[in-house]
């Protein structure tokens, strides 16, 4: 039987990721266990390639193992975007705060504050730090260090890479090259959105990009009918759109 997800993220050949389709398809349905806060994009994660995450105390079916919420605020003048990501596989909980400008494709302005932690011992449990872009390149400071992240392309649009689920059309749009800065704290030069064609499933129809660029890895947005992406895919994870709406 034919899988009724597109190639660039089904991980559902795999004997431990058997649940991996029917579990997305929930997701996207809106049908999930928890119904996410009015008006606020809420991610499921899936592993790609592993399913056996949860100890035995904690034995479950379902294939999700984080979630993310993205948070933004604001007006033409500008946004303020919180993003909340959690794993439980890894015991990693990440909080990112920054600002962007009021255009279609809500260009990263600093600075912005990183806040992870996760469950792993002593110097290691948590990593904070502020970055900017400064003269080109991106500054972070950790711990009163400043190091210098990498450089941005030349005249390209800086992107936080949790923008890109709400702006894909209006960037594809522009038909403009960009920077992503990746959780705040990885570059990427050069990027591109390359149409995809369109996904069909259960009378829905999605558009799909893979973002293309020096050190994009294989990552990949399918767009609903309204704009927001619905799946997104990296080489490790899929983040399922679980809805916008509902009650708290």
């Amino acid at each position: 039987m034919a899988s009724p997800l597109h190639w660039s993220f089904d991980h559902s050949q795999s004997r431990s990721q058997r649940g991996f389709a029917p579990e997305l398809l929930t997701i996207l349905r809106g049908s999930f266990e928890r119904t996410p806060k009015p008006g606020v994009p809420r991610y499921m994660v899936l592993p790609n390639h592993w399913g056996g995450f949860a100890s035995s105390s904690e034995k479950t079916d379902k294939l999700a193992y984080g979630e993310a919420v993205i948070i933004t605020k604001g007006a033409n003048e500008g946004n303020r975007t919180d993003v909340e990501y959690s794993n439980v596989a890894s015991g990693e909980t990440l909080r990112l705060r920054y600002r962007t400008d009021g255009s279609p494709i809500r260009q990263l302005q600093g600075p912005w504050e990183v806040d992870a932690r996760n469950d792993g011992p002593g110097m290691y449990k948590t990593f904070t730090c502020s970055g900017e872009i400064k003269d080109g390149s991106v500054r972070l400071t950790v711990a009163g260090l400043a190091l210098d992240a990498g450089s941005v392309g030349h005249g390209e649009p800086v992107i936080c890479s949790w923008t890109l689920y709400e702006i894909i059309p209006a960037l594809v749009a522009s038909g403009k090259t960009f920077t992503v800065i990746d959780d705040g704290e990885k570059v990427k030069r050069s990027c591109r959105l390359k149409p995809m064609g369109e996904w069909v499933c259960e009378g829905k129809r999605y558009s799909g990009y893979a973002l293309q660029g020096i050190g994009a890895g294989h990552t990949y947005y399918w767009i609903d009918e309204n704009g927001k992406t619905a799946v997104m895919s990296n080489p490790f994870n899929t983040f399922v759109l679980a809805g916008t709406g509902g009650t708290a």
